[in-house]
């Protein structure tokens, strides 16, 4: 994992948080945060549920070091994504965000910006070396967020049919994964020089589509003010009810397991379940199989649809 080493940093600074304290670094003027837990490991039992709440310690908590990236296989992406691509090593205990800001408890109000990193819901991070919010949070005087999340089969798999309602949410557990980031800027942002009442989300390809989902998400109302999304135009329309299922059932046969449990997938081990993914994506005609899904409860029409009933008509977007 990148690590700001003990030479590399001009000072150090403590913030407090909710769950403790924060020990981050200060380069260039710029204070920086990462790898800063707001949900628990979704490994094991946790695995397709929604996010757990952040764990807590006492003492100080180093925050120098990304975070683990959320399991995926980006061996094989195009050289002009390399920004988009993380290095760190993967785990389920992904859920972290890294903060970037010009000043600590200093009653700033600054505007916050969180960014979601593209990817097509398959791969990516928020740690990336194109994402680095530091020159961002020191041009524009902001605190810029950025995230890990679940992706692809263990954000995006459709399991709410399979008779088991703890599974209801699985086939949007990486959105609600992005729900918990907001609520933890809304709770801890200002001891960070933020203002929790003006955050804007912005993101760029899979991350414009993530800011349209999150904008006709009730359980996300109140949390962010602002939007913008950029080269999103390829994810307009989401996964239907009967997609996903397919999609899900293509899971199940690439790991040759019966499809009316679920609770079984929780224990297959985690790069496992990725390779059958990669088999069960071939087999039901793409990656777009595994992607936020309109449910009828937490995504309850497409982000465009011409029907959708103007939900976030008071969020001002800004598209490009």
């Amino acid at each position: 994992m990148d690590t700001i080493t003990d030479d590399a940093i001009a000072e150090t600074a403590t913030a407090e948080t909710a769950q403790g304290r924060l020990r981050g670094a200060r380069q260039d003027g710029i204070f920086s945060f990462r790898g800063v837990p707001y949900a628990a490991s979704t490994a094991g039992g946790n695995r397709f549920m929604p996010p757990a709440a952040p764990p807590s310690w006492t003492g100080t908590r180093d925050a120098l070091a990304y975070g683990h990236q959320a399991p995926q296989d980006n061996r094989d992406r195009a050289p002009e994504i390399e920004w988009i691509r993380p290095t760190e090593p993967t785990s389920e205990d992904c859920l972290v965000l890294n903060v970037f800001t010009p000043g600590l408890n200093d009653d700033g109000e600054r505007p916050v910006m969180v960014y979601l990193h593209g990817g097509a819901y398959a791969f990516g991070g928020g740690s990336a070396a194109g994402i680095d919010g530091t020159n961002l949070a020191k041009a524009g005087d902001v605190v810029v967020v950025t995230l890990n999340h679940r992706l692809n089969t263990f954000g995006y798999t459709c399991l709410g049919d399979r008779g088991d309602s703890r599974f209801a949410s699985a086939g949007n557990a990486g959105m609600l994964d992005m729900v918990a980031a907001l609520r933890w800027v809304r709770d801890n942002i200002a001891a960070f020089g933020g203002d929790a009442g003006n955050v804007t989300i912005f993101g760029q390809s899979g991350g414009g589509s993530k800011v349209a989902v999150l904008m006709t998400m009730p359980i996300a109302k109140g949390l962010f003010h602002k939007a913008i999304m950029q080269s999103s135009s390829s994810h307009l329309r989401l996964s239907t009810m009967q997609t996903a299922g397919h999609a899900a059932h293509c899971l199940y046969e690439a790991l040759g397991l019966p499809a009316s449990n679920p609770a079984p997938l929780q224990q297959v081990p985690a790069d496992r379940l990725l390779a059958a993914y990669k088999k069960a994506v071939a087999a039901c005609g793409g990656n777009d199989s595994f992607r936020p899904v309109v449910d009828g409860n937490l995504i309850r029409s497409d982000p465009f649809d011409p029907l959708e009933p103007g939900f976030a008509d008071d969020i001002p977007l800004l598209i490009g």
